[in-house]
């Protein structure tokens, strides 16, 4: 949805409430306080502008945009009980995922900037504590117990806790390993690829019990219904898809965004998938020079329960916030100068 210079701010407040989605009037007359006859007046405004269209008849009528993308319908979590399949039509909708509120609204740092500001020292420092939080969210998502200060002294001090598997210390160690990389070899002109992808996976599950490569089976979802795809030329054209999408993005948050649900979703390695996803989604934005997003203030389920809701209703608002949230933590947290 662009900005149109013959639309009223009021005729925009509109449109954006609906960017979450088919509303009815009531709803927005309530939420944007308008008086009946005038609210009327607008939505047929928009409506003849070819920006609003209808859905239904009578007091069940839906106003919702031409162009709304069903990626970021408004869901609530149920515990659903039928199984949920890959649903292929979703990498038709992997553009337009950020408002221009949210565009506009998104005021980033810039890493070499502040590393310039900072000096090799101190620039040093702030990866190392940015590596810890994330590699200690990062594991924690996947079940890891080790808490924040036994991560710190196992990336600094090679000291393993007592009391915890060699398994858990190798999932951190290989975060810390995989997060070097990325900030050393960010995707090359901004361009990813699948043996980037690969790589990166090769990192994080080195010396764990995980198959290599693409998987060629069934997985399942702990806690959830949904059912990822276990055809691998299916797996492959949708990792193709999603490839291109993330390439032909022209912003770099939507490019992280697209990269850690659809990673997420499509499940293409036997293990260690979402780990390779929230790695995959920070090394793109370290490609425009754009501080990565640690998740430290995320809460665990509120990580899994977002992300539930785009693998069983396919919908990635709940998500989308988290990570936005999560990205202007990361800004106001690291590399201050």
């Amino acid at each position: 949805m662009k900005n149109d210079t013959q639309l009223s701010p009021r005729l925009e407040k509109i449109l954006y409430l609906l960017v979450n989605g088919p509303s009815s009037r009531l709803k927005i007359q309530t939420v944007l306080g308008l008086p009946r006859l005038t609210l009327i007046r607008d939505l047929n405004k928009l409506i003849l502008l070819g920006k609003v269209e209808t859905t239904g008849s009578g007091r069940s009528v839906q106003y919702l945009l031409t162009d709304f993308n069903p990626l970021l319908a408004t869901a609530q979590f149920h515990n659903l009980t039928s199984e949920i399949p890959f649903k292929p039509h979703v990498l038709d909708h992997l553009h337009h995922l950020l408002t221009p509120l949210e565009l506009q609204n998104t005021s980033l740092r810039s890493f070499s900037q502040a590393k310039n500001t900072l000096g090799e020292f101190l620039t040093q420092k702030e990866i190392e504590h940015w590596t810890i939080d994330f590699a200690w969210k990062s594991s924690a998502i996947e079940g890891n117990t080790y808490t924040l200060p036994e991560t710190a002294t196992l990336i600094t001090a090679g000291r393993s806790a007592k009391n915890k598997t060699t398994g858990e210390a190798q999932m951190i160690l290989n975060h810390k390993t995989a997060v070097d990389y990325i900030f050393t070899h960010p995707p090359r002109s901004h361009h990813l690829t699948l043996k980037y992808i690969l790589s990166l996976h090769s990192l994080l599950t080195y010396n764990l019990p995980i198959p290599p490569g693409l998987r060629r089976h069934a997985v399942g979802i702990s806690g959830s219904v949904y059912l990822p795809t276990s055809n691998p030329q299916t797996i492959s054209l949708a990792l193709d898809k999603t490839i291109l999408a993330i390439n032909t993005s022209p912003h770099p948050i939507e490019k992280a965004l697209i990269a850690i649900v659809m990673l997420s979703y499509i499940q293409p390695f036997a293990d260690g998938n979402k780990r390779t996803a929230r790695l995959i989604s920070n090394a793109l934005l370290l490609s425009y020079d754009i501080i990565p997003i640690s998740y430290l203030t995320a809460q665990l389920e509120t990580y899994r329960d977002t992300l539930l809701l785009f693998y069983e209703q396919n919908s990635l608002l709940a998500f989308k916030n988290l990570l936005l949230a999560q990205l202007h933590f990361s800004h106001s947290h690291y590399f201050r100068t």
